[in-house]
């Protein structure tokens, strides 16, 4: 076993962080996430809804479009 870390792993700490309204932690967890999977591009896509949320528009917007150009966005991604 590697002991990294799946995409999916990520995206459950990251929504389990914010869920508990942790969001200093979710956000350092999306930070190194971010990190570990080379800039993923589901998690841009959370990262961008995640700078959204915290009214930092012009990193929300390029985060979610770096995503886009990799992947189909969920709903909530085209949202926001």
């Amino acid at each position: 076993m590697n002991g990294k870390v799946s995409e999916e792993d990520w995206i459950e700490r990251i929504k389990s962080a914010y869920v508990s309204s942790d969001h200093q932690l979710a956000h350092q967890l999306i930070e190194r996430a971010l990190e570990e999977t080379d800039s993923s591009p589901r998690l841009l896509e959370i990262a961008g809804m995640m700078a959204f949320e915290r009214k930092q528009y012009a990193k929300a917007t390029k985060l979610i479009e770096a995503a886009m150009f990799e992947i189909p966005l969920s709903m909530s991604g085209r949202m926001t």
